[in-house]
């Protein structure tokens, strides 16, 4: 096989892998919201506790041609069947010295599996009531997170699984129109990146949720596709690369041929 041959395979496998995602899901911005199903049946681990209680169904992620980023999950938790229907789960079980509350919704640009932003609940994450109205919290950076065991544990031990719940926020509030609420069943949350280059410009975005037990989650990475036009190089350019790998298979032959002389 010819050098200019096996050097066009081996260009044209380096652009196939390029352009091929290795996440389970794509995230189109201005695109269809893409459900994440975190069900027993999609191969999901079941829920340690309780199923009516902890257990999480799907997430919900949509990415608008506006950058606002709109998450919903699916969760037993947010059942409204405390006090006649006004009452979720949250902030009702004692677990290893704490009550069990929403997480955090963690997020990650870019950063492989570590999460480098969160949409941190503020106070309001703590209340037991269900919302129907925009509750308080927003986009924050973050440095770090903590765990359910640094939440949850005592001299009689500790929670259960350990995984990260809440997000170490630092610095002022990021974004836009920041909001989240609960209603029958599901736990909202929406934010606006436009202006925020790192989101504007990142190719994979991570979400992970859990309650603050960890006794079940739900998280993915996406990666994200943007309906841009597609740059074409000019043929001048591509004759240009052509003609200068015929000119060294050129050289290299001649090369060879004086060597053999």
């Amino acid at each position: 096989m010819s050098i200019i041959k096996i050097s066009l395979k081996t260009l044209g496998f380096v652009a196939l892998m390029a352009g091929t995602s290795v996440y389970a899901s794509n995230l189109t911005v201005g695109g269809s919201t893409v459900s994440v199903d975190d069900r027993e049946s999609a191969g999901d681990a079941d829920a340690y506790g309780s199923d009516s209680v902890f257990n999480i169904d799907q997430m919900n992620v949509s990415w608008s041609s506006d950058d606002t980023i709109t998450v919903d999950i699916f969760t037993n938790f947010a059942n409204l069947n405390k006090n006649s229907g006004t009452e979720t789960y949250n902030n009702r079980y004692g677990y290893y010295g704490k009550r069990i509350v929403n997480g955090d919704l963690l997020i990650g640009v870019d950063s492989g599996s570590a999460f480098n932003y969160a949409f941190d609940l503020g106070n309001m994450g703590w209340s037991r009531s269900a919302f129907s109205s925009t509750q308080s919290g927003g986009l924050y950076a973050i440095n770090g997170t903590s765990s359910s065991r640094d939440r949850h544990y005592n001299s009689n031990g500790s929670a259960y699984r350990n995984g990260a719940i809440f997000g170490n926020t630092t610095g002022s509030e990021l974004g836009s129109n920041n909001s989240w609420s609960v209603s029958h069943g599901k736990i909202s949350f929406s934010f606006n990146v436009a202006g925020l280059s790192v989101f504007e410009n990142a190719s994979t975005l991570a979400l992970s949720w859990a309650e603050s037990c960890f006794n079940d989650d739900v998280s993915e990475t996406f990666a994200i596709r943007r309906n841009r036009p597609v740059v074409v190089p000019e043929p001048s350019t591509a004759l240009l690369m052509l003609l200068a790998l015929g000119g060294l298979v050129y050289r290299q032959k001649n090369k060879a041929n004086k060597l053999s002389a």
